[in-house]
């Protein structure tokens, strides 16, 4: 899932501790290996979520809901024995990181990395099975 943050750019003076508090627990669930693959899905979804509200942009958030409630679960099921959940929850930092320090620029490479990874498992996914 990816937006561009230039034509979005984050409200800094609106984006509170509370939503960087959401993503880091999010962060912690997801590194958790007691956490369930539908656990980790749903964890997805919510930090993908608190992204969108961090921008303080209500169209936005509404625009990127439908994604994120029916489209998102949809791949993360599809692709969750393929993934990595370090390598998810490690980007989901970074980017988080980067929310942070107010970093536009670094919010972006990391949605870039984290899209890029995506479309990975989305291409292994669409690999024939050996038989």
């Amino acid at each position: 899932m990816r937006w561009k943050l230039p034509r979005c750019p984050w409200r800094r003076k609106k984006r509170t501790d509370d939503q960087l508090a959401e993503l880091a627990r999010e962060i912690s669930r997801q590194r958790n290996r007691d956490t369930s693959d539908e656990d980790f899905c749903a964890s997805d979804v919510a930090f993908h979520s608190a992204v969108a509200r961090a921008t303080d942009n209500p169209i936005l958030v509404f625009q990127l809901s439908a994604a994120f409630e029916a489209m998102q679960p949809l791949m993360n099921m599809l692709v969750y024995r393929l993934r990595d959940r370090e390598r998810i929850a490690d980007l989901h930092q970074a980017l988080a990181d980067a929310l942070a320090a107010r970093d536009s620029a670094g919010a972006a490479q990391h949605l870039d990395a984290l899209s890029a990874y995506t479309r990975e498992l989305a291409a292994q996914r669409r690999k024939p099975r050996s038989a």
